[in-house]
């Protein structure tokens, strides 16, 4: 899914940070089968050892959904912190 790019206007996008452990080399790839599952299109904008912010496109609901499975995360990866940066619905 193009995550950029709206295709349904009922779609919401939401950035959000995560902090912690975000430095394993299985996290994204659990992210991309999670984002599937909900419905969720989404982007890595920036990542560092300790933060990863992301950038997801999908049905209010399942982009709040996503980051939330993001933070608990697979068991490799510790998440601190979840910050949402920003919601917008219908953009």
């Amino acid at each position: 899914m193009d995550i950029l790019r709206r295709s349904d206007p009922d779609q919401s996008a939401l950035t959000f940070l995560l902090v912690g452990d975000v430095d394993q080399s299985g996290f994204v790839p659990w992210m991309e089968r999670h984002a599937v599952k909900l419905g969720v299109g989404f982007a890595v904008l920036q990542r560092s050892t300790n933060k990863m912010k992301l950038h997801a496109v999908g049905a209010p609901e399942m982009t709040h959904a996503f980051a939330l499975a993001c933070s608990l995360g697979p068991s490799s990866v510790h998440i601190d912190h979840l910050h949402i940066l920003e919601a917008a619905e219908n953009f």
